[in-house]
């Protein structure tokens, strides 16, 4: 994570929790935007975080809350490749059939069909040195 951004994300948290001043005024002191200012202070009020308690968190941390990116932060589950490979010599299928009951079976933490392949493929190169 950028350090400049996330230290920056600490004060803008600070200046709208303990003042009262503007978005643009908080903006031009730390040198974002008055709209990026206005984001942070929505997420602030609507999940009515003080100033006490985000001072308390990492620069880091903070940043993270107000991170777009931090939804998407999942796990993904990746199939056993031994099996697979057993699996295609042993009976009349193919690598989508595979991925397929792979990812009904896990669809939520499941990879796309394209990254499964790839991953196949380097398994095999892996394998076969």
């Amino acid at each position: 994570m950028n350090r400049k951004k996330s230290c920056v994300s600490k004060i803008i948290a600070e200046l709208i929790c303990s003042t009262n001043w503007s978005n643009r005024k908080i903006g031009a002191m730390s040198g974002c935007s008055n709209r990026t200012v206005g984001l942070y202070r929505k997420i602030i009020t609507d999940k009515k975080y003080s100033w006490s308690y985000l001072k308390s968190m990492s620069r880091n941390e903070i940043q993270a809350l107000f991170s777009k990116r931090r939804a998407k932060s999942i796990f993904k589950r990746l199939p056993n490749f031994e099996q697979i490979k057993e699996d295609l010599k042993n009976s009349n299928t193919s690598l989508r059939r595979l991925w397929e009951t792979y990812h009904d079976k896990y669809p939520k933490t499941a990879i796309s069909f394209s990254h499964f392949v790839s991953e196949y493929q380097r398994e095999l190169k892996n394998g076969s040195e």
